[in-house]
């Protein structure tokens, strides 16, 4: 959800990294694309909200980190979350 006052991408305020097995893992080019992983540089108007992602290439089937932090973050503050794959 966008609650500044300007229309906004996730892609423009947001750093997302995944990590596999302590190694970050590299963003990976599809042949396929959904409506989600549009919406990752799309842009959306204060209040508005949309569902977004980002695609990642991981080596096996090990638990993954995901860490969010606001793009230009001089705090280096985020937030995580172990993922576990199957």
């Amino acid at each position: 959800t966008n609650t500044g006052e300007q229309n906004l991408s996730p892609a423009a305020v947001s750093y997302l990294q995944v990590f596999q097995n302590g190694v970050s893992c590299e963003r990976a080019i599809t042949s396929e694309i959904n409506e989600q992983m549009n919406n990752y540089s799309n842009e959306v108007q204060p209040g508005g909200s949309s569902e977004a992602c980002e695609v990642f290439s991981l080596t096996d089937t090990c638990d993954i980190t995901v860490e969010v932090s606001d793009f230009l973050s001089a705090s280096g503050e985020k937030d995580s979350q172990v993922i576990q794959l199957q």
